[in-house]
Formats: structure tokens, sequence, C-alpha cells
């Protein structure tokens, strides 16, 4: 239970005594009566202390019904524990005119520090995602009541907070009821009373960010290398001015690197949108968009729903799938490593557009045989029984999949993925294995200036020269 008093600060209330010792209890009030404390001997009947309160004079509206909730639920309460059971108002206080929404304590904290004091806290690192409700903006009448507060009995309080009137400003917007919401995911600031989304965190050297892996609704910029263990997560782009190594990236946009991704077998680079290096090597690579790579693809896991384009690249080693097919210069090497290429249709891939059907055709069969279990309970009058309610639960769950996978489905052209390609400008190695479609082809001889494609009338992967 909460507690936060300074002893020397309260005082016995002495109102009916008798009362407090016959429900086992002692009230303690402020010094401006704006708090009532509580401590217990044995539990608690709380409708008779509510009743102790109101015959004492203590406005209901001020009495905190959750802590009166705990203290019933109490069975052995501690007796040296003081627990605020009334509060009316904070004596000499700065207090802000909305009410904060998420991470109320640390926010009122800084803004306290920072509206009071010359030392200027570290602002804390909030981190929004977009639609969020950040905060309500108090009514005429809660103004009204900080303006001229009386006290837990209803008295005029002599003791006045101040009240700081936010505004609202970029990436924020204000609707008619006072509710202040996130337009965008990003940092929450608070600028020269000033609320704002930053839509964007940069990191521009190592010095700015010591917090460990990164997790953030924005777009994040880093102006350096990333080395193993610092993982970052954006809800939007992820734009880094050197490489990556052995560093986890998941971002919902795009992913862009001026140099390498280096990764190890447990470390997974996905990204909602494109992604863009120089190379990318012994690495788990997912790109919902395009890949674009300048020097190519070592020994790695690539799963690409978009074209991997890099006509002056190489693929060497692993396994590397493009939907809607792919360019490279060169496949395979000289020593005949094992190299599988793959595009177009791909059961392995769970975004393939076959994938998706069957995936569909699960939830189908899932939601009809869930249906056929609720339809007796219903019409026995077991609307509202926990197992309704877990069965509830998982037919939404199945829609809100079902729904993904056909938008999904609505983005992505499958005619694109049904006639996808692999384009090899120079040469295609021994060893190597093109896979269109989920139709298969083994390279049993070195091959230059070649295209592979899938023919519906033959059914299998033909090689057909590049002009």
């Amino acid at each position: 239970m909460g507690t936060e008093t300074n002893h020397d600060s309260y005082s016995h209330l002495e109102i009916k005594a008798d009362r407090q010792q016959e429900l086992g209890v002692s009230l303690f009030v402020s010094e401006h009566s704006s708090r009532l404390f509580v401590k217990a001997y044995r539990q608690i009947n709380t409708e008779l202390l509510m009743q102790l309160l109101l015959e004492i004079g203590v406005q209901e509206r001020f009495v905190k019904s959750d802590a009166l909730e705990e203290l019933g639920l109490s069975d052995s309460p501690d007796p040296n524990e003081y627990v605020l059971l009334a509060e009316a108002f904070k004596p000499a206080e700065i207090i802000s005119d909305v009410d904060f929404q998420i991470r109320q304590e640390e926010i009122n904290g800084y803004l306290k520090s920072t509206l009071s004091s010359d030392n200027i806290p570290k602002e804390p690192f909030i981190s929004i995602p977009a639609g969020t409700l950040i905060a309500v903006r108090k009514t005429e009448e809660q103004i009204a009541l900080l303006d001229n507060p009386v006290d837990i009995f209803g008295v005029a309080a002599k003791h006045k907070a101040s009240v700081f009137k936010f505004k609202t400003g970029n990436g924020l917007k204000e609707d008619s009821k006072g509710r202040i919401i996130a337009e965008v995911g990003g940092l929450l600031t608070f600028t020269g009373g000033t609320l704002n989304i930053q839509d964007t965190f940069s990191i521009k050297s190592l010095e700015d960010w010591f917090d460990g892996n990164l997790d953030f609704d924005g777009n994040v910029e880093v102006g350096h290398d990333m080395m193993e263990n610092f993982d970052i997560r954006a809800g939007g782009n992820i734009t880094l001015r050197g490489c990556s190594d052995s560093t986890n990236l998941r971002a919902g946009g795009d992913i862009t690197v001026a140099e390498g991704i280096i990764g190890q077998e447990d470390v997974v680079v996905e990204a909602g949108g494109s992604i863009k290096a120089r190379y990318i090597n012994q690495a788990q690579v997912v790109c919902n968009g395009d890949c674009e790579l300048n020097r190519g693809i070592f020994h790695s896991k690539v799963l690409c729903y978009g074209r991997i384009i890099m006509p002056a690249g190489v693929i060497v080693g692993g396994v590397v799938y493009a939907a809607e097919g792919m360019e490279a210069r060169e496949v395979g090497g000289v020593s005949e490593v094992k190299t599988v290429v793959m595009a177009g249709l791909n059961k392995g891939a769970p975004l393939s557009p076959d994938s998706i059907q069957v995936q569909l055709k699960n939830i189908d069969d899932e939601v009809a045989r869930i249906g056929m279990l609720v339809k007796p309970l219903l019409q026995s009058g077991q609307g509202q029984t926990e197992e309704v309610r877990k069965y509830i639960e998982e037919l939404q769950q199945l829609k809100k999949l079902q729904q993904e996978l056909f938008d999904w489905t609505d983005s992505h052209d499958e005619e694109d993925c049904l006639n996808a390609m692999v384009v090899v400008r120079s040469t295609i190695h021994l060893g190597s294995t093109v896979i269109i479609n989920n139709s298969r082809m083994d390279v049993m001889q070195t091959m230059t200036r070649v295209i592979f494609r899938y023919s519906p009338e033959k059914m299998e992967v033909v090689a057909e020269p590049l002009r």
C-alpha cells in the first residue's frame, strides 16, 4: 500500500477517538489538512470506516477508493504503515493543467524538479507509439479547484497551488474532450511548456546513449558503427552511418546501413520496409520490401518479400529468397560452395501467397471449430462463463491475424511473385540451386549470363540466355 509521510508534519486526529479505537485504526491529518493517513491494526470494515470519515467531515470526493478497498482486503495490515486515505491538494506545489495517462510518477517528478529548480534534471526517455493517449486536459471546474483549493474537510485552504498550463506542439493533437494524442510515434519532450513528439532519435556518438538496447517508436539515426550487445527496435526507420556488427535491428519502416550488415547465428535484422546496405555477411535478414546491396550476400539467410537488387553483387553460400525475383552478378563460387537462391512462390516463406492461402484456410477451420464449441454454451445460457470468454478472445486473435494477412495480400501483387525471375549477369557456379515457385533446378555446370524463370507449360524452372 502507498505510504508517503513525514511523521513530524502529521498529527493524530483526536475526533471520535473511541470510534477509531473500536474500528482498529488511528487517523492522522497533515498540517494544512490536505491529507489524511490511516494506521490499521487489524482487518478493516471499510463501510464503517467510510461512515466514520463522513461523520468527522471528510469530503467523500477526496477519499481514495482504491486505498480503502486495499485496506479491506488486508487481513493482517502492518500497524506501522501510514496509508494515504484522502487527499485534497498538495500545498505550495506547481501543478500542471493536464493529467498524464502514461508514466505519471516519472513525468510529474521531472516537471516538479524542472519548474521549481535551476538544476534541470535529465529529461525522461519516453518512447510513444502513434495513437497513444498521453494526457487529458483538466476541466475548468478542476482548474478552479486548483486555483481555489479546499482541504479534505471542504474548508478553503490558505496555501494555494500554482497551475502550469501546457501547450501542445509537433506530433500531437488535442480533441474536443481535451485528450492529447500522439499523431506520430517518437520521443515525448517538454520544451518551454510545450509538449512535442520528436519523431527521430539521433545518436551521434556512443556518449549520447548509455542505457543499453534502444526501443523507440519513431525513427532512429546512428552516426557510427553499431557493435555487439547493442540492439535497436524502431517503429519507423533505422539509419546507420557505419556498419551493423552482431546487432539485432528491427524497424517498422526501412533500414539503411552505410557499410555492411554483419551477423551471428542468433542475430536478426528485420525491416517492415526496404533494406539498403553495402553487403550482408553471416546474418539472418527479413525484409518486407526490396533489398538493395552493392557488394553482395555472403553465407546468410535472407527472406525478402520484394526484389533483391544488386547487379554488381554476388551471392555466396546460404539461402537467399526474393518473392519478386532477384538480380546479381554472380551466384555461388569456384569452390562449389552450396548456395540456394529462391524466388516466387515458396511454401517455406510465411508470407508467400501460397503460404498465406494455407494460413487463411487454417484460420477458417479454427473459427468454425470454436463456433461449434461456443454455440451450445450460448444456447444453454452460459454466455458469461470464463470458458466462453476465452473462446471469444481466441476468435478475436484469429480475426486480427486474418485481417493482417488480407492487408498483406492487398499490398503485394501476386502476379509479381508468380512471374519472378533470377537474373545472373555474369556467372552461376556448379553447386548452386535455383528454386522458383517451389520448383527446383540444381546447377550441374557453370553457366554465364542467364535468366532463370518458372515455365507453367513445362511446370519446371528453365534457364534462358540473358540478352
